[in-house]
């Protein structure tokens, strides 16, 4: 499912064929599936919120941070992984970041309500994948018969821009369907851990921690990026 041949596209150096055959699947599935991550196999389970969830970051080598324990196994802590090769490897109290990210997501939250019982921001970007895939469709109708490697440049420009509509359009939707969970669910403290993992996935696109330095301490060392948005970055 990772090869585009399925899509009924053959690539072949700089030639681009996109109706080389009928599809095997539609397009949609097929960039949810790239999304996907390969399972590795069981591991233990941990009851940290952020533990494998792929948003927390390490900014030195941009490696996903593992759970760790210091002081005798007291203190919690997310750290660069010990098998990594990073030269600058950063450890982050646990309970920090976490705080950190909670309170992140739970602004976030209170502010995708009231977008979620407005359906503006979603119809412009049903707008959007519909104006790109109509100029993709127009541009493969019209370059029909022409020579592929004057086509094929402005085809990948028109395709490249349908998929990002259609990736927003995507990230709408589950964020607004998680809004509504949450209003059904209740409180955040209230929720279950996977509830809360499963919020934070679709409102954080990543968490990068850098090495602590000189007035560069605990949450300072932290930034929070929101799908769509600049990064947060704390000043407690």
């Amino acid at each position: 499912m990772k090869s585009k041949i399925v899509l009924g596209r053959i690539e072949f150096g700089e030639l681009v064929n996109e109706n080389a055959h009928e599809p095997l699947v539609d397009g949609d599935t097929w960039r949810r599936v790239q999304r996907r991550k390969d399972s590795r196999g069981r591991r233990a389970k941990s009851d940290r919120l952020l533990a494998r969830q792929g948003v927390l970051r390490c900014a030195s080598c941009g490696s996903p941070m593992v759970v760790g324990s210091a002081e005798g196994g007291t203190y919690p802590i997310y750290r660069c992984s010990p098998t990594g090769d990073c030269q600058r490897r950063v450890t982050i109290g646990a309970e920090i970041v976490e705080q950190l990210v909670s309170e992140q997501v739970k602004n976030a939250l209170s502010e995708l309500r009231g977008r979620a019982s407005d359906d503006t921001y979603s119809q412009d970007a049903e707008r959007e994948l519909a104006a790109a895939q109509a100029a993709l469709d127009a541009a493969i109708e019209a370059f029909a018969g022409i020579d592929a490697g004057l086509a094929n440049k402005k085809l990948r420009e028109l395709t490249e821009a349908r998929n990002a509509a259609h990736e927003q359009l995507d990230q709408i939707g589950g964020t607004q369907a998680r809004v509504k969970q949450i209003d059904t669910l209740g409180d955040w403290d209230k929720l279950t851990l996977d509830e809360r993992r499963a919020l934070i996935r679709a409102t954080v696109e990543n968490v990068k921690v850098v090495p602590a330095a000189k007035g560069l301490r605990g949450a300072k060392r932290v930034s929070v990026m929101l799908f769509s948005e600049q990064p947060a970055t704390s000043t407690v």
